[in-house]
Order: structure tokens, then sequence, then C-alpha cells
């Protein structure tokens, strides 16, 4: 089930994939919320995909040290 939810920044998600992200950037007029994954991988989308994926936001999940 599709959970919408407008991307808070700094706010984690759960994706279909069960793999956790966090918003690290929203640019209103342009249309593009950039998130990175707990692994590291940052991507860009439109604000309409962001939309079309299937989300649920979770706690912030516990730190990690960097390697």
């Amino acid at each position: 089930m599709s959970i919408h939810r407008d991307p808070v920044l700094g706010h984690w998600y759960l994706d279909e994939q069960n793999r956790l992200l966090e918003v690290t950037g929203l640019s209103g007029h342009q249309g593009l919320v950039e998130f990175r994954y707990r692994d590291g991988q940052v991507r860009e989308l439109p604000l309409a995909e962001w939309d079309d994926m299937s989300l649920c936001p979770v706690e912030d999940p516990p730190e990690t040290e960097e390697e």
C-alpha cells in the first residue's frame, strides 16, 4: 500500500524494497527531491516521481560509524 507523503527535509522513509532513505534536498522552483539511501547512494527525482514511490515514514535510524 502506497502512502503519499510530501518530502520533508531531513526525514527518513522506507521504500518498497525496504531500503532506508533520507530527504537531503528540495528544490521547489525546479520541482526536484534529492535523497540519500542509507548505503550512501544519492538520487534526485522530479516531485511527480517521488509521489509515485511507495514510501512509509520511519523514525531516524541509529547513527552508524563512517568507514
